[in-house]
């Protein structure tokens, strides 16, 4: 997306490219198979339907909604098929097709 600006006593123009990066932020980040956590999504499409996945065996833990900013949140409960260690949660919009990543530790 291109920004631009105006300056008020110069009139000058000023152009800059902003790239928005989804991610997902896990809290809390670690807990033990069949805990809950929560999945906050950020750079998601205004509105946009955003499906959660747990990425190791895949599998869908449920659906969020992003706000007019992009954001989202969803509590998540840890599979009880999770691997003990570092796993990744997946956010996927489904308009933009926009991922973005989380962790969770398995403890």
């Amino acid at each position: 997306m291109d920004v631009y600006a105006v300056g008020v006593s110069s009139h000058r123009l000023a152009a800059a490219t902003l790239t928005v990066t989804p991610a997902l932020a896990m809290n809390p980040a670690t807990g033990a198979p069949g805990s809950t956590t929560a999945a906050y999504g950020f750079g998601f499409g205004a509105g946009e339907t955003v499906d959660i996945y747990w990425n190791s065996p895949r599998q869908l833990l449920g659906t969020a909604t992003a706000n007019g900013a992009g954001s989202s949140a969803l509590t998540i409960t840890i599979p009880a098929n999770a691997p003990l260690g570092i796993n990744a949660v997946v956010g996927v919009g489904q308009t933009t097709k926009a991922i973005g990543i989380g962790e969770v530790v398995v403890e």
